[in-house]
């Protein structure tokens, strides 16, 4: 009786194990870095999922923009992912969102903090932000390496990978 129980045991054991390896390698979703490069400005999201071979995840970031700061900042999970400018200063040497931001988040005994809200943030800056008018996927080349790609009306608009 003990013997047939082990036998169950391993039986279920091996088959689970069989299961998920073949789930694992059935499921590849990366894509190589060879195929980025071919992915041009203008193409459509169906065209650039067949160069990659996989379809894009799209991106449920939290994102707003103040165009009139240079500032875009994402949040995960209501904390402050990253934020970005693309000048650090507006017209007549006036500080941007983005310096704004920068100073606010410091903390003076160690890194950044990243706790700010999108409440937070409109007080610093004094307006609300915008919904940018684009769309952004993702692919993964490895479990360290993502590439984004920004759609706006359909197109690539931009696209990076880190």
């Amino acid at each position: 009786m003990k013997h047939k129980k082990y036998h169950l045991v391993f039986k279920t054991s091996l088959l689970f194990t069989l299961l998920l390896s073949s789930l694992t390698f059935a499921q590849n979703n990366f894509v190589n870095e060879e195929s980025y490069r071919k992915v041009e400005l203008g193409m459509t999201l169906e065209e650039t999922e067949k160069i990659f071979g996989v379809k894009g995840t799209l991106d449920s970031t939290l994102i707003y923009i103040w165009p009139e700061n240079n500032l875009q900042v994402e949040w995960i999970n209501g904390k402050i992912n990253s934020f970005s400018t693309t000048s650090a200063m507006l017209k007549d040497g006036q500080i941007n969102g983005y310096e704004k931001l920068k100073k606010a988040c410091a903390d003076p005994d160690g890194p950044m903090k990243y706790n700010k809200s999108y409440e937070d943030v409109v007080k610093l800056i004094g307006v609300e932000g915008q919904r940018p008018d684009w769309v952004r996927y993702l692919w993964w080349v490895n479990k360290y390496k993502t590439i984004k790609i920004v759609f706006k009306k359909g197109k690539v608009k931009s696209k990076e990978m880190f």
